[in-house]
């Protein structure tokens, strides 16, 4: 009798989201949660933006004005991110001499 009654004391069954509603809500929040997380921590990069050159040999400048100072040389089929438009231009993350 003593181990019967010991092993119902240390045993007790497991509960299930079913019997217990509140461990439903809290998974569905953490699954949310992480979605969230996850769509803003990915997002940039999918939303990401490339120049492709298309002419022979191109400028660039450190303004997009005609008249500003070049800083390097492009070429064509070269691929370069772009940081955003400024009018005309693009800005670019970095481009070789």
């Amino acid at each position: 009798m003593k181990l019967k009654n010991l092993l119902k004391s240390t045993v007790s069954p497991k509960r299930t989201d079913s019997a217990h509603p509140m461990g439903a809500r809290m998974r569905f929040r953490r699954t949310v949660l992480i979605a969230v997380l996850a769509s803003v921590l990915l997002a940039p990069p999918l939303f990401a933006q490339t120049l492709t050159v298309r002419v022979s040999r191109g400028n660039v400048r450190a303004q997009p004005s005609k008249s500003s100072p070049i800083i390097g040389k492009i070429n064509k089929g070269e691929v370069y991110d772009t940081e955003g438009r400024q009018g005309e231009g693009c800005n670019v993350s970095q481009v070789g001499s």
